[in-house]
């Protein structure tokens, strides 16, 4: 008998293939292929509650465990933190999306003009020039009419002529933006769910220079961070659920945030405490030279975001 996937030659006692570990079956039934299927789902399932389970509740353990060589247990750290964000940004869109068209989204779209009032909601009503020293809102309504003579080149030129050249290339993506039914914010958006990803090497340099001494190599600060941001998200997810629940009480909302801030930095102290093996007094002085690297990359992260959503209008 022989595989019939690689077809090496099998035993009659071998149930796997020993060169490609495909299961020995004669005749594909429907007991194999149900079997694959519970078998899939309950070690996805087993592996996904188990690693969210580690990384909410036991800050720096999930790291330990992976950079240990403890890894067919969990999840990777990489899909964890992108399942997690893929959810988060897909939740965003969609309530965004449904606060855009009303309550009734189908009455919405089936009526013209609460269809204009939602785009109207969702959209400046105009862009701001300055003209002879002061501040011009141009309404959509213009901008549209000298799109249609064919004149919107010029007119940009003509409204941007005394402003700085920045300022006025922006105030020329805007308007087009506002022609396109492109809101700004929304292209924001997009490109920080990107950079988020994309400056998690700076975050691990960043925890390389704090714990040179820790011998964890790069490797294991880039995992780290990516545990550490994945339960970031996590929060963020919660504080989304819980946010929709408690609804507009201005109250509850900033006892709520203030409740998930302390959670926030409780858990990353006890994180660096157990995985870089530091008591109490040396992880908390960590922790404040990890905040003043935090706050240097934030500033270059919200102007590269910036930069780069106007660069995509």
């Amino acid at each position: 008998m022989r595989c019939k996937n690689c077809n090496k030659l099998l035993e009659k006692a071998d149930n796997y293939c020993p060169n490609c570990g495909q299961k020995n079956i004669p005749v594909l039934n429907l007991k194999f292929v149900l079997g694959e299927f519970f078998q899939t789902i309950w070690n996805v399932d087993s592996k996904l509650f188990r690693t969210l389970k580690c990384l909410i509740f036991k800050p720096g353990y999930l790291t330990k465990e992976y950079i240990s060589g403890k890894r067919v247990s969990y999840l990777p750290p990489i899909r964890i933190y992108l399942v997690l964000s893929f959810l988060f940004f897909f939740l965003i869109s969609v309530f965004d999306f449904e606060d855009e068209i009303g309550e009734d989204p189908f009455i919405s779209f089936n009526n013209s003009e609460a269809k204009d009032n939602r785009l109207d909601s969702n959209h400046i009503e105009g862009v701001t020039f300055t003209l002879n020293g002061e501040n011009e809102v141009i309404s959509t309504e213009d901008l549209k009419r000298m799109q249609y003579e064919g004149e919107l080149d010029k007119g940009l030129d003509s409204l941007t002529a005394e402003m700085p050249k920045f300022a006025g290339y922006v105030s020329k993506k805007l308007a087009m933006a506002e022609l396109n039914d492109e809101g700004f914010i929304d292209v924001i958006r997009d490109q920080f769910s990107l950079f988020l990803l994309l400056f998690l090497p700076f975050f691990s340099l960043l925890y390389a220079t704090v714990f040179r001494k820790s011998r964890r190599g790069f490797i294991g600060h880039l995992i780290f961070n990516l545990h550490l941001n994945s339960f970031l998200i996590f929060v963020l997810l919660l504080d989304f659920f819980f946010g929709s629940l408690i609804g507009n009480d201005e109250a509850v909302n900033y006892a709520w945030a203030a409740f998930l801030i302390i959670v926030s930095q409780f858990y990353l102290i006890k994180a660096v405490m157990y995985f870089y093996n530091r008591k109490w007094g040396e992880a908390l002085y960590k922790y404040l030279l990890l905040l003043i690297g935090y706050g240097v990359l934030a500033i270059l992260f919200f102007i590269l975001v910036f930069f780069s959503s106007i660069m995509m209008l």
